[in-house]
């Protein structure tokens, strides 16, 4: 073997080397990155429900004191009913554990 050969085997052989790191260090970012995103689902449940939870409560006795009087008081139970929707929704999609969907908004 020929020291020209020879140079080209560990050219060879530390490019092959390189690769392998790249692609090990690509699959450990994956890795950490499902990681980070399941520990900001865990965390922004944990946080936000217990407000949730409070936020229903409190519609839920605006609504109480509205039913006393509904026909006074039907402008405001509409708006209740649609704010407790509201938190409704953040609720169960807290709750589901499925990741936030974004969705498109049209600038107009």
């Amino acid at each position: 073997m020929t020291q020209g050969s020879s140079e080209i085997s560990s050219t060879q052989w530390l490019s092959d080397i390189g690769s392998i790191a790249s692609i090990i260090a690509l699959a450990l970012t994956v890795w950490v990155a499902i990681g980070v995103r399941r520990i900001k689902m865990r965390f922004s449940i944990t946080a936000r429900v217990p407000e949730l939870a409070k936020q229903m409560k409190q519609h839920a006795a605006r609504l109480s004191e509205f039913l006393n009087d509904p026909v006074t008081f039907q402008n405001q139970l509409s708006e209740e009913l649609v704010l407790a929707e509201v938190t409704i929704r953040s609720l169960k999609e807290k709750l589901s554990g499925h990741p936030r969907r974004i969705t498109a908004v049209p600038i107009s």
